[in-house]
């Protein structure tokens, strides 16, 4: 009977329960779904043709993964874009009173909430700053510098000489690409954040060099009520020229800075602009935020007003052309 029992069981096995095979295809079609689900969002959120390098992908509650910032929020809109910027953001100056006008434009921040803060703490009033649009959340930022009574400008990223080896980031305005196609990436710059009177070039040689781009880019510059700082062409008397064309109030820089850091380098680099202030009537001095810079600069401005000279906000450099 024993025996029978065996070979009954043999050729009757028990049923094998699907429970684990069950369980293997729940978590694969899981899998199968999540990565479905990522392709989507990567075609969503990254799109070559707008100008955008990288993707962000959201893997959790509250946990962003970002390439970089080009698909965060934005505090400007055109809907809070005054029809009159320079009216509306130029900061307050004092009358010249007879003496020389300087401006002093330090661009780079936004980028470090610590280090642009400690340049707001450092730099006299009078000074102009320039925020990167890459920035994240930078209209905070952009608001202290304002009530403290700093004029604030947004860079823009135009095509350099020797891009794309030199990148200066995502939506930079480009030789190659079309108005419409440039137009659409002003637009994302200029939404950054809200309160700037004017734009800055801190590059573009190459971009500011073919007039069949600087054409339509100061059309735009001029519909939107800006005006326009050069800082990077090697040709500033034709940028201005292309510009006032146009009908664009615009200034090219007179002195860089921060070629070199050392006291002494900065000493005559701070006495090129006072010469070259004296010779024409006004000079505009650039260089990027460092604390030592800033520190220098503002020990240089306290002896400024006893020389006949007076520290004053871009826009008053400027206010001559654009009334």
């Amino acid at each position: 009977m024993a025996s029978k029992a065996k070979n009954s069981a043999r050729a009757n096995p028990a049923p094998v329960r699907p429970r684990r095979v069950s369980i293997f295809a729940s978590a694969l079609f899981f899998v199968i779904s999540v990565f479905t689900v990522g392709a989507a969002a990567i075609s969503l959120l990254g799109s070559p043709s707008d100008g955008t390098h990288s993707v962000t992908l959201r893997l959790g509650p509250g946990t962003l993964v970002h390439a970089d910032d080009a698909h965060a929020d934005t505090a400007g809109s055109e809907a809070s874009r005054p029809d009159d910027p320079i009216a509306a953001f130029a900061a307050h100056s004092e009358d010249p009173n007879g003496r020389i006008r300087i401006a002093i434009l330090v661009t780079g921040l936004g980028l470090s909430e610590r280090e642009t803060r400690r340049a707001l703490a450092t730099l006299p009033r009078g000074t102009t700053l320039s925020f990167s649009p890459y920035a994240r959340n930078a209209q905070p930022l952009v608001d202290e510098a304002r009530r403290a009574g700093f004029e604030v400008l947004l860079e823009v990223p135009l095509e350099p000489f020797d891009y794309p080896d030199n990148d200066p980031g995502p939506h930079t305005l480009l030789t190659g690409l079309s108005a419409s196609e440039n137009e659409a990436r002003l637009d994302w710059l200029t939404g950054r954040f809200t309160g700037f009177p004017g734009l800055v070039a801190v590059s573009g040689g190459r971009f500011l060099a073919v007039p069949d781009a600087t054409r339509p880019f100061f059309e735009l510059v001029k519909a939107r009520g800006y005006y326009f700082v050069d800082a990077a062409s090697t040709q500033p008397a034709l940028v201005l020229r292309n510009a006032s064309d146009i009908g664009v109030p615009a200034i090219a820089r007179s002195v860089v800075l921060d070629d070199a850091l050392d006291r002494g380098a900065v000493d005559a680099a701070l006495l090129r602009l006072v010469s070259h202030a004296e010779a024409e009537g006004t000079a505009l001095g650039i260089t990027a935020w460092y604390p030592a810079m800033g520190d220098h600069i503002a020990r240089w401005a306290g002896g400024l007003e006893a020389e006949g000279f007076v520290l004053l906000p871009l826009s008053a450099l400027v206010r001559p052309a654009i009334n």
